[in-house]
C-alpha cells in the first residue's frame, strides 16, 4: 500500500511516496517555505506538488502530514506553529477538501520516532527519545512502547524548555529556550548579526556571506575550526547547551536510546560525540550508563516514512 508523507519543517517541505508496508521511499520532492506563507497558500502548493509525484492516484491510501509545532488532541488542527506563526489551523480538513484524499496529521519529530520504531534503529526498543536538531529542536518520546503525548497532546516540546532564564528571544515568545542556543536558524542569525556589525575576522573566512540564507552549520563549524572568535563562541555555546539539554532528558526519562537527527546533526555529526560526553558528565549515572546515543538510521526520510505509515491510526 502506498501513502504520501509530507514533512512541513521550519524552512522547507519534503513530500514523498512511501511503501508503508516496507517503509521504503519511492519518490520525493522538496521545496522551501516562503516567508509569511499562509495556510491557504501552502495547501495550494501541496496540491500542485502532489500531482507531480503521484502516477496512479487510485492506489493511494491517503496523505500523512507531519508538522512542526503543537498539534491538537484529535490531530486535525495545528494549535501553534512557532516557525510559521500559525495559530489554530485546520490543516487536515483543508487538505482533504482540496485533494479528496483521506488526510491525517502528527507532530514532525513524533512522526520520525514512529518511523524509527517501525522501520529503523529503534525497532524492538520500548524506551527511547528521538531528538531532531534542525531549524529548531523537537523530540518524540517513547515510553513502554507508546508515544508520550500528555494531556493536551503537546508533550515533547523540548526545544521550548528554558535552559537560560532571560536568555535569547525565541519565536515562541519566551526567552532562553533550548533551541535558541542550538537550533540551526538561531545559530545562523547569531553569525549574521556579527557579520552585519563587523564582529568577525575577515581573514578567517574565504567568502563572507551576503545574505543570512547563505549561512549554515557547516560554515559556522568551518569558521570556528579556522579560528574566527565569533564562530567559536557560537559553536561552543551550541555544543554546550545541546549536551546539557539532552543530558537532562536522559536523567528524566532513563531511555535505552537517544536517536539524533535533523539538519544540524546531518551537517555536523561530530555533535553526537559531544552529546555522549555531556551525558556521561551531567546525567544521573545509572541512566547515563545504560543509554546508547546513535544517529537516525532513516535520516532525512524518518519523518515522512513515519507519518505515512500511520494511515490515519491515532492510537499510537
Amino acid at each position: 500500500m502506498l501513502a504520501i508523507g509530507i514533512d512541513i519543517g521550519g524552512s522547507k517541505i519534503r513530500m514523498g511516496v512511501i511503501d508503508v508496508g516496507e517503509g521504503r521511499v519511492l519518490k520525493t520532492i522538496e521545496w522551501h517555505i516562503r516567508k509569511g506563507v499562509n495556510p491557504e497558500e501552502l495547501v495550494e502548493e501541496i496540491a500542485l506538488k502532489l500531482r507531480q509525484v503521484i502516477e496512479k492516484p487510485k492506489d493511494l491510501k491517503g496523505i500523512g502530514i507531519a508538522a512542526a509545532g503543537q498539534i491538537a488532541i484529535d490531530r486535525k488542527e495545528i494549535i501553534f506553529s512557532p516557525n510559521l506563526a500559525w495559530h489554530n489551523v485546520s490543516l487536515v480538513e483543508m487538505l482533504k477538501q482540496k485533494t479528496g484524499y483521506e488526510v491525517w496529521m502528527e507532530n514532525d519529530v513524533r512522526s520520525a520516532a514512529i518511523g524509527e520504531m517501525r522501520f529503523g534503529v529503534a525497532k524492538g526498543i520500548s524506551d527511547f527519545i528521538v531528538i531532531f536538531v534542525g531549524t529548531g529542536i523537537g523530540s518524540g518520546i517513547v515510553v513502554d512502547g507508546k508515544l508520550l503525548r500528555g494531556v493536551s497532546n503537546t508533550a515533547g516540546e523540548v526545544g521550548h524548555t528554558i535552559l537560560q532564564p532571560g536568555g535569547y528571544p525565541c519565536s515562541c515568545g519566551n526567552r532562553g529556550c533550548f533551541e535558541t542556543y542550538s537550533g540551526g536558524s538561531y545559530l545562523s542569525k547569531k553569525l549574521w548579526d556579527r557579520i552585519k556589525t563587523k564582529r568577525i575576522n575577515k581573514n578567517k573566512i574565504k567568502k563572507i556571506p551576503s545574505d543570512i540564507n547563505e549561512i549554515n552549520v557547516s560554515l559556522i563549524q568551518d569558521m570556528a575550526k579556522d579560528g574566527d572568535e565569533s564562530a567559536i563562541e557560537i559553536w561552543e555555546e551550541a555544543k554546550f547547551f545541546l549536551g546539557i539539554g539532552i543530558a537532562n532528558l536522559v536523567s528524566i526519562f532513563n531511555p535505552e536510546m537517544i536517536i539524533l537527527g535533523g539538519g544540524v546533526i546531518e551537517h555536523a555529526p561530530s555533535l553526537i560525540e559531544d552529546v555522549k560526553i555531556a551525558i556521561k558528565r551531567d546525567s544521573v549515572p545509572a541512566s547515563a550508563k545504560m543509554v546508547k546515543v546513535v544517529r537516525s538510521s532513516l535520516g532525512a526520510y524518518a519523518t515522512i516514512i513515519g507519518v505515512a505509515s500511520l494511515g490515519g491510526n491515532i492510537d499510537i
